[in-house]
């Protein structure tokens, strides 16, 4: 398992935010399917959410999705030409 924590009292974590988060729990713990990463149970504590989640053994998604980019998209050609997708 993997344990996610979030602090919901850290100043740039607003009202919003705390709804988004508690909607996303329950959308969470209302799927299950082996192809994803699971919500196993959440709880929160001095100021915290703590997700406890499966375990991603080949790493997080953004950096994978981030490498498979950078290995197959061809640079942007833009307005001047000189543009590159694959630089930020």
């Amino acid at each position: 398992y993997a344990v996610k924590m979030i602090d919901v009292e850290g100043l740039q974590f607003t009202k919003k935010h705390r709804e988004s988060l508690r909607l996303e729990i329950r959308n969470m713990s209302e799927l299950h399917h082996p192809k994803i990463v699971n919500l196993h149970c959440s709880y929160w504590e001095h100021g915290h959410c703590f997700l406890v989640l499966d375990l991603a053994k080949c790493g997080d998604l953004h950096g994978r999705v981030e490498s498979e980019v950078r290995s197959t998209v061809p640079p942007f050609k833009g307005l001047g030409g000189c543009e590159d997708a694959r630089e930020k």
